[in-house]
């Protein structure tokens, strides 16, 4: 099976034009091919105002562990709404939003695979 994500991917706009301004950026799962649901984005939320925030693009344990119930301290979602202080931040952070999103496919299609099987005999001793 092929995972894949597609998103829809919205920032100020013109914001290089101003490169020292701080810039909006959005990120929406609009589809995505192999995984259960569109959460892939994990939230924590704060421990003294209980408002979520965005700490990570999800590991393949976190797909498998966490759920997307937004009522738990920590949880996935699919979407993700951010503010970074300057152009070239956000220009960096979408770098590696995009890359983890990647390796996350990856790392999906690697446990797909199963090497050769082996005998493992127990016996008591």
């Amino acid at each position: 099976m092929t995972y894949s994500v597609t998103l829809s991917v919205q920032l100020t706009p013109d914001y290089q034009a101003c490169p020292q301004a701080p810039v909006r950026l959005t990120m929406t799962v609009t589809a995505v091919t192999g995984f259960v649901d569109q959460g892939i984005f994990v939230f924590l939320k704060d421990t003294v105002t209980n408002v979520p925030y965005f700490s990570r693009v999800a590991t393949t344990c976190d797909i498998n562990t966490l759920s997307t119930n937004p009522g738990n301290a920590t949880f996935r979602a699919n979407a993700i709404d951010l503010v970074y202080l300057s152009a070239t931040a956000a220009d960096a952070g979408i770098v590696t939003i995009e890359a983890d999103i990647q390796e996350l496919c990856n790392q999906m299609n690697r446990l797909q695979t199963l090497a050769t099987p082996t005998t493992v005999v127990i016996t008591n001793a």
